[in-house]
């Protein structure tokens, strides 16, 4: 009836084939199915690691959807076109695994080669447990360039001129080895510590943080990605703002409506009176 309608849908299975209509949530479709939590299991482990967050696969659909939407927008301004949009969690789950996807169809394998902390490839793209059971991520894809700074730190500047640790091709063949040289070094230390000897190097390192030491990270408070929202009965309570920014404002958060509340205000603006406004309601048409 509105040719110029963008409809957008989100799904659990997708519009298509025999599940099309089946029911679909987060932790079954998304991080089940769809290949996340094989991923973040190890094999031979007894337990399933179970979805880190509620809505995982919702948030990351919705704002998969958000840009389709915004896609489908621009194609009606140019052509004079509608299109629907349509995304799913089974969808979304997949494209989460999309190198191991398609790292599996190119070798013919069940699943991706699994590197445990002792033996990962790249022993600076890793974690360390700290003396106060914390964890260091370390992430150095150039190895040339940020190894010697990281044994210096550590108390090790030695180990740089080492032939085992020479070259990415030494390294390989000695990771274990190096592996468990920063473990004994960062295991000498608390998180804290680290923080403060690491800060100013060049490679990209993190330590990782919980919930409540997110919405105190300085750089959490500077972009306003935490933002205080004011319910209804005046109190407030903080919720995590839309990523996006525009010009560098963080996005207004508010508050959901609360159900039907701007109904009357709404209706009265299309032109319908109070009369007609009570008689909906008395039918149950409105809220």
């Amino acid at each position: 009836m509105n040719p110029r309608i963008i409809y957008a849908r989100g799904s659990g299975n997708g519009q298509r084939g025999e599940e099309a209509e089946g029911g679909g949530y987060d932790s079954a479709t998304f991080w089940s199915r769809g290949g996340p939590a094989d991923g973040a299991t190890l094999g031979g482990s007894e337990q399933a690691v179970p979805m880190p967050s509620g809505a995982f696969g919702d948030g990351l659909g919705g704002l998969t959807l958000a840009g389709g939407i915004a896609a489908a927008l621009f194609w009606r301004e140019r052509t004079g076109q509608a299109r629907v949009v349509d995304n799913s969690l089974l969808a979304m789950g997949a494209w989460a695994m999309s190198f191991a996807v398609a790292g599996c169809a190119a070798y013919g394998l069940e699943r991706m080669p699994e590197w445990r902390h002792e033996t990962a490839p790249n022993p600076v793209l890793n974690a360390y447990r700290t003396a106060d059971g914390r964890f260091i991520q370390l992430n150095f894809m150039q190895p040339d360039r940020h190894l010697a700074e990281l044994l210096h730190v550590i108390g090790r500047p030695e180990l740089a001129a080492d032939p085992r640790f020479a070259d990415d091709r030494a390294r390989f063949d000695h990771r274990e080895e190096l592996i468990r040289i920063l473990d004994d070094a960062f295991s000498t230390r608390t998180a804290d510590e680290w923080r403060a000897a690491l800060c100013g190097i060049e490679g990209v390192w993190a330590v990782q943080q919980t919930p409540g030491e997110l919405l105190r990270d300085p750089q959490v408070v500077a972009n306003q990605i935490v933002r205080d929202v004011t319910a209804t009965d005046g109190s407030t309570f903080k919720l995590v703002a839309a990523p996006l920014q525009f010009d560098e404002e963080p996005a207004a958060t508010e508050r959901a409506p609360a159900h039907g509340e701007h109904t009357d205000e709404v209706l009265l603006e299309l032109g319908i009176d109070q009369d007609a406004l009570v008689e909906l309601k008395v039918k149950g048409a409105i809220l």
